[in-house]
């Protein structure tokens, strides 16, 4: 999983398994958020899941950017019964999930207030508040609708991971919170060094800025061309790897692992309430 191996039948792994796999931050669809540009839209549900990966990517490129290396969240969690323990049932009373109203509905406890007074844990709320779905939010739906209008996109077109890839680099550039960080979009499938070069460099006595490459590919017609799988390993297994989005046309997930032939990943599809960043504490879960 980006770069880090987990033997699955060693406890201790299979905790860290579990620590790096929730430190990811979720991003998906939601509902009740200020109206998008030129729309009447409060809900990105059926046509955002791309600006949700891209988001997805974005936000690990930016936590290995600015949280310790080996950062994971201290979320005080509850192992629920998934394939790691079939065997051991959550203990409902001491489990982090509750039950809500309706199907498929889930939400977890806050987490423990002290946790904020760590410099570590305000930085990880300080990005985690970058992806709320504010217009003042600079890597939020709105902004990120808004820059898509110089590639033909507006709210509720359905956007490719290329047009995202460029969104993302907009994004990043116009934000003032990131003085550090460029990102470069490969062309044609290629990175030429000497532009990467010239993104990060920067006069002494400054030193580089750091970078994200974005390269969009197609891997194949409507699956996954089977000659590409073992490239695609290779990637997941590079410590700078921050993941790869996209699928199925029209369904994109955001993959950051694998096991065996099966890919780790997670979905942008499932519509959840906005959250409002603007509280003091808001519940990161």
């Amino acid at each position: 999983m980006l770069g880090k191996t987990y033997n699955l039948k060693d406890d201790g792994d299979k905790e860290r398994f579990r620590h790096s796999f929730a430190s990811f931050l979720w991003l998906t669809y939601r509902r009740g958020f200020p109206q998008l540009p030129d729309s009447s839209l409060t809900t990105d549900s059926g046509w955002g899941c791309v600006l949700r990966t891209g988001q997805m990517l974005l936000a690990q490129g930016l936590l290995i950017h600015l949280m310790p290396p080996g950062w994971t969240w201290s979320l005080r969690y509850c192992a629920v019964k998934d394939d790691l323990d079939l065997l051991q049932p959550a203990d409902s009373a001491e489990c982090g999930w509750m039950a809500e109203e309706g199907r498929n509905r889930r939400g977890r406890k806050m987490s423990v207030g002290s946790l904020l007074d760590r410099p570590t844990e305000g930085t990880h709320r300080r990005v985690v508040s970058w992806f709320a779905d504010h217009p003042a939010a600079p890597f939020g739906i709105h902004n990120l609708v808004e820059l898509g209008k110089s590639s033909g996109k507006k709210a509720g077109d359905w956007y490719g991971p290329s047009i995202v890839a460029h969104i993302l680099k907009k994004a990043v550039m116009s934000s003032v919170d990131l003085p550090n960080l460029v990102v470069y979009v490969a062309q044609d499938c290629t990175v030429y060094l000497q532009d990467v070069r010239g993104l990060c460099e920067r006069p002494h006595p400054h030193g580089w800025k750091s970078v994200i490459v974005l390269v969009p590919v197609r891997l194949g017609g409507q699956e996954l061309n089977p000659s590409y799988i073992a490239c695609v390993k290779k990637l997941l297994m590079l410590q700078s790897c921050i993941g790869i989005i996209g699928g199925k046309p029209k369904h994109s997930l955001f993959f950051v692992g694998f096991q065996d032939d099966h890919l780790l990943y997670l979905d942008p599809h499932y519509c959840q309430p906005t959250v409002n960043i603007r509280k003091d504490n808001f519940a990161l879960e």
